[in-house]
């Protein structure tokens, strides 16, 4: 744990744990968005897979 610790402040390291929000939480930010699922109106699991199913893509 220490070791992860120590290479959250390492200037490669955190230079490239920045560059993550531009690229791989984009990527999901995007799917979300286009298949509808940014809000849902139901809750519950299985009503919001429902949801999934039948919102239009």
């Amino acid at each position: 744990m220490e070791e992860a610790e120590h290479l959250l402040h390492v200037t490669q390291i955190c230079d490239t744990y920045k560059k993550r929000k531009e690229t791989i939480e984009q990527v999901f930010a995007d799917a979300k968005e286009r298949h509808c699922l940014r809000y849902t109106n139901y809750r519950g699991l299985a009503k919001v897979k429902m949801q999934c199913l039948f919102s239009p893509a």
